[in-house]
């Protein structure tokens, strides 16, 4: 995770996967030079119905004289 130190969003270096990973957790600290403070971050991933694709090209070959193609 990377807090941008202009705008204050947070960001993650890949995308967060709820079927890989739930919970994110960091210890922030600030400082204005002379005094700093820290807290901790706790991010949940909220799980997201994401709808089914094909993970196989949309083309193939078959020879001729087959039943099956596979």
């Amino acid at each position: 995770m990377h807090i941008d130190p202009s705008s204050g969003f947070l960001t993650f270096r890949f995308a967060p996967d709820y079927e890989n990973k739930t919970f994110y957790t960091s210890t922030v600290t600030i400082s204005d030079g002379q005094y700093s403070t820290s807290q901790i971050l706790d991010v949940n991933v909220l799980n997201v119905i994401e709808p089914p694709y094909f993970v196989s090209k949309p083309y193939f070959s078959a020879e001729e004289n087959q039943y099956r193609v596979g």
